[in-house]
């Protein structure tokens, strides 16, 4: 039987999104974070692309595993230097 994980996906600006997937959805997440462009997601509601560079974090749990991870994605800010 196959494993869907609930996912939180953090934004910049603080919106959030929460997704179930499958695990080979999850795994190929995990995999493009920290890189830059769009990457396609397969959820229970539907295809969703996310821009990879607003990504800020992502939360994970799964019933079977009865834990949750999160997985801060780290950037320096790009807005300017205070004066």
């Amino acid at each position: 039987m196959a494993t869907n994980i609930r996912l939180n996906i953090g934004f910049r600006g603080g919106q959030a999104l929460a997704l179930k997937v499958s695990e080979e959805q999850h795994k190929a997440l995990m995999k493009a974070l920290g890189t830059q462009g769009w990457h396609e997601i397969e959820s229970e509601d539907g295809l969703v692309r996310l821009d990879l560079a607003q990504v800020v974090f992502v939360s994970s749990d799964s019933p079977e595993r009865g834990s949750a991870s999160v997985r801060p994605i780290g950037r320096a800010p790009t807005a300017g230097r205070p004066r």
